[in-house]
């Protein structure tokens, strides 16, 4: 599904593209989207329906609670710490329980083995 023609519904009468979130946050029943940009927007919509709306893209990974990231903004994953760095120099703990996962989202390509040669 292409993310170009899709706006995401961010809250109020706001809309944006998902290609350019690069990260959002939860804050207790808000969420705080960051845009490439810069800039950053507080809605009043929780992190899991966002994570609902953000499903089809297959670009977001949620890797702990309280983000959910832009695959298109990692720059680096590091396996020791567990923390997946992006390109604004964000650092984002990655859920022991998410590991797996991650390891699909990151190499789409292994399905049966967890990779650390990650795409980045």
């Amino acid at each position: 599904m292409e993310t170009q023609n899709l706006l995401l519904h961010i809250g109020g009468r706001t809309k944006a593209s998902p290609e350019n979130i690069l990260l959002l946050k939860a804050d207790i029943n808000y969420t705080q989207v960051f845009f490439s940009d810069g800039s950053s927007f507080l809605s009043s919509t929780n992190i899991g329906v966002f994570e609902k709306r953000l499903q089809e893209s297959g670009q977001f990974f949620r890797p702990n609670r309280s983000y959910i990231i832009n695959r298109s903004f990692v720059s680096e994953f590091e396996e020791l710490s567990k923390t997946i760095k992006l390109q604004n120099e964000k650092v984002i703990s990655l859920s022991r329980r998410r590991m797996k996962q991650f390891y699909h989202f990151a190499n789409p390509k292994t399905e049966d083995q967890a990779s650390t040669d990650l795409s980045w």
